[in-house]
Order: structure tokens, then sequence, then C-alpha cells
């Protein structure tokens, strides 16, 4: 189970659904880091730069789930810095839903077929971005029913 939810993480992390959030307003002066935001300024969240900063993640364009396991495996740990369901006072209330209904679609489907593409099928991880990202090319999949 643990690698389960480690592999959900990392695909929320590598595959943003939604590159950026919603644009906000600066209620206040504020600064960020060497950065000064004046009261009223338009921000956006930009949720790519943070899934794929090499200071966050090693190796950010290479899809690894043992990223959040512990030495030994037994559990997964999601930083902080994960945010696909956004961040602070105004993130997605549904997040901790959306996490069990993740994990437990996944799982059944795992667990009732092998799941495969055609051989000779390239995965891309390229996408077009518009209001939500979606895969520039997505594969034909097979599900062949698990017998038990």
């Amino acid at each position: 189970m643990p690698f389960t939810m480690a592999f959900i993480h990392e695909v929320q992390r590598i595959e943003s659904i939604i590159a950026n959030n919603l644009l906000r307003r600066a209620s206040e002066d504020t600064k960020i880091g060497n950065h000064f935001i004046p009261k009223d300024t338009l921000v956006m969240f930009n949720f790519w730069s943070v899934n794929h900063d090499p200071n966050l993640w090693p190796n950010p364009d290479k899809f690894d789930p043992t990223r959040y396991l512990t030495e030994d495996g037994s559990k997964a740990v999601k930083p902080p810095y994960l945010i696909p369901f956004s961040a602070g006072k105004r993130n997605c209330p549904g997040e901790g839903l959306a996490y069990v209904e993740l994990f437990l679609y996944l799982v059944c489907m795992v667990q009732r077929y092998r799941i495969k593409v055609e051989p000779g099928t390239e995965l891309s991880f390229e996408a077009v971005f518009g209001i939500s990202r979606r895969p520039a090319n997505l594969p034909l999949f097979i599900f062949e029913k698990v017998v038990h």
C-alpha cells in the first residue's frame, strides 16, 4: 500500500493536470525571498515549476515513486511542496476524499486487470497545454481481465 500511494504522488507531481492556479490578488504588500509584491498585484501559482524544481526534486524529469518512501519502504510520505490540490487557505477542500478515491480506484483496477499497450508503443510525458494539461498522444490501453 505505501508503494501505491507513492505511485499516486509521483503521477500527480510529474504530470500536473493543472499547470497554473487561478489568478489571485495580493491582499497586502508581501515579500517572498528577494521579491516584493505590492498589494493588489495579480499573482499566479505555478504548480508545474514547483513540481519540476531540481532544488526540491532530484532528477525531476524522471518518474520515481520511491522518492516518497521511507528508507525501509514501509510508509509513503507526502512532502509539503507536493501540491496537486493547491496550497494554503484556498487549497481544495476535497483533497482527502480525492486521495481515498484515487487509491481505491487504482487498486481495484490493478487487482482486476493487467493493463498494457500494444507492443512497440512508446509512452511519453509530452502534453498539450490549455486550461488543463492533457497527453499529446494517448496510447490505446489494453485491459486483460485477471483470472483468480
